[in-house]
């Protein structure tokens, strides 16, 4: 089943396993000069930003938790310009991968943007671009190792596992596709607190501070990386548009 990528209405699904495939041939973007203009707008009001490529989603089809996803690439301002300055469907449907993090004491982890970035004291999920880098079998295995460096970078070295009775979660907005990418952890809150602050004296991070609420549930309206959507469906991973869940 081909899925709707220029929807208005953001939407969940579960899949089980993913395939990806992508051609990075010559350069068809039709709005670069327009969306040259807008990033050094941006530059101007915060320096700190940093224009690198990202994977775009061109196609998506799901059929029985298998998905396969089709990627080409571009570059983050051009993702921006689209995102925020365009009334038509998006041309750049940024791949990022979110994770899902549930520790030993029962807390998910969720974090908050720092104000060096292009969103500053957004609540979300650890979690960012799926990079060219990232691509090595073209398989879930892919995803799940991108949101692992991705958890590293953001909050400190845990020691996560995926979760074996859990799917993976497609969300699909009308500027991203995301991959809520679930783990569990043997180490506590307190922990995941500790790494954080060892991460922090280290450098700088992106995000100025680590949350843990108790059960998935306490992530009712906290968006994932780039995706504004109730995660209070995530409390019992079934019903709504989220299906094939294998959790109760």
């Amino acid at each position: 089943m081909r899925l709707d990528l220029q929807t208005t209405r953001p939407y969940l699904k579960a899949f089980t396993d993913a395939v990806m495939s992508w051609d990075f041939g010559r350069d068809t973007y039709p709005y670069a000069l327009e969306a040259d203009r807008e990033w050094q707008r941006r530059l101007d009001g915060n320096p700190n930003l940093w224009r690198g490529d990202v994977l775009s989603v061109a196609a998506a089809e799901l059929e029985d938790g298998h998905l396969n996803l089709r990627l080409e690439k571009s570059d983050f301002g051009r993702y921006l310009y689209e995102r925020t300055t365009t009334n038509r469907p998006s041309l750049v449907r940024i791949l990022y991968v979110s994770a899902l993090v549930r520790t030993s004491d029962h807390c998910s982890v969720v974090v908050e943007m720092s104000s060096s970035t292009s969103a500053p004291g957004l609540i979300q999920l650890p979690g960012g671009n799926v990079d060219l880098s990232d691509l090595f079998t073209g398989t879930t295995d892919d995803l799940r190792r991108a949101a692992l460096r991705e958890l590293a970078e953001e909050v400190g070295a845990l020691s996560c596992r995926a979760d074996p009775c859990s799917s993976l979660i497609l969300a699909v907005s009308s500027v991203s596709v995301g991959v809520l990418v679930p783990f569990l952890t043997d180490m506590t809150s307190d922990d995941v607190r500790y790494a954080f602050d060892a991460l922090v004296q280290e450098e700088p991070p992106e995000i100025s501070a680590v949350h843990l609420p108790p059960e998935w549930d306490a992530l009712d309206g906290i968006a994932p990386h780039s995706l504004h959507a109730n995660l209070g469906l995530l409390a019992s991973w079934s019903g709504g548009e989220i299906s094939g869940s294998q959790r109760p």
